[in-house]
């Protein structure tokens, strides 16, 4: 990879919907295969930022792995794949749909209508190598909630992680990649980094 950027590659649904969140299982598998047969290695956000801090750069050869949402195929698809080939990733998980089916999530926000992790799995995915970062609590837009909610939604999604997992929570990925200065500065009050959905590589100097 080119010289100190930190590449990501942003994933939601491993499974064979014509959908623009849906990476179908077989083809995911091949780009795993790929990355690893160009000796790139896949990992968390919290290991390229462990990297950052004890050597000043982001390591070379990576690609950072997220995947938001916390659908049930990131469980039984990706992480299989990835395990194969011994890469670890970032899972971003709203909270109040965990453990819930399509149909149950999609009342409750008609853009995640797909079977949800529960906490077994998510605590497995989490001993497996994988980082458990936040989604908030309910997936909203935070940039259109007040205040108080919005802190709720934050504070509350990483307690709960914490609580589980038994470890803290660092990592935040902004609900639909949406957000402004007021979002920015309360997740900064609660999380060390945050993704959000912009086309390009990050450099060092940049937030």
């Amino acid at each position: 990879m080119p010289d100190n950027t930190l590449s990501i590659l942003t994933y939601h649904a491993i499974d064979d919907r014509d959908s623009v969140i849906s990476v179908e299982p077989g083809l995911f598998r091949r780009q795993m295969d790929m990355l690893a047969e160009m000796g790139i290695k896949g990992i968390s956000l919290a290991q390229a930022f462990q990297n950052f801090s004890e050597n000043g750069c982001f390591p070379d050869h990576t690609v950072v792995l997220t995947f938001d949402d916390g659908y049930l195929s990131v469980f039984e698809e990706a992480l299989p794949a990835m395990n194969a080939v011994g890469f670890a990733g970032t899972a971003f998980i709203p909270t109040d749909f965990i453990g819930l089916n399509g149909a149950q999530a999609k009342q409750r926000n008609e853009d995640l209508d797909r079977d949800l992790m529960n906490w077994r799995q998510i605590e497995e995915l989490a001993k497996s190598g994988f980082e458990v970062g936040a989604h908030s609590m309910s997936h909203p837009d935070l940039r259109r909630i007040p205040a108080e909610q919005m802190e709720k939604e934050l504070s509350t999604a990483k307690s709960r992680l914490e609580a589980h997992l038994q470890h803290p929570v660092r990592s935040f990925a902004y609900p639909y990649g949406l957000y402004d200065a007021r979002v920015k500065n309360a997740v900064s009050g609660h999380y060390s980094y945050a993704c959000t959905t912009r086309l390009g590589r990050n450099q060092p100097a940049q937030d």
